[in-house]
C-alpha cells in the first residue's frame, strides 16, 4: 500500500481498504498500520515499505505497490534526504 490514508486503522471507508475476502485471497501489506492520531510521515512509511519489499522478495514473490501518493512512490524511487 502506498497511499497516506489507508495507513491509518481508522478510515477504512474513506479509502476504500480492501476487505477482508479480498485480503484473504491475496496478502496485502501497509493497510491500517497506523493510528490516526499518530503523526506519520513520507519517511516513516518509506522505512516500513522498504522492510516489507525485502521480506517480500526473500519469499521469492513479486511485490505490486498500489495506492496514490505520489510522494511515497517518489520516495521509493529517489530516496529522502533526512
Amino acid at each position: 500500500n502506498a497511499d497516506s490514508m489507508q495507513v491509518y486503522k481508522q478510515f477504512k471507508i474513506l479509502t476504500a481498504r480492501p476487505n477482508k475476502k479480498e485480503q484473504k485471497n491475496i496478502k496485502h501489506h501497509l493497510f491500517g498500520v497506523v493510528d490516526a492520531n499518530k503523526n506519520f510521515s513520507t519517511g516513516q512509511w518509506l522505512k516500513l515499505a522498504l522492510k516489507k519489499i525485502k521480506e517480500i522478495k526473500k519469499r521469492k514473490k513479486i511485490p505490486i505497490l498500489v495506492g496514490g501518493t505520489g510522494l511515497y512512490f517518489q520516495s521509493l524511487i529517489n530516496g529522502l534526504v533526512f
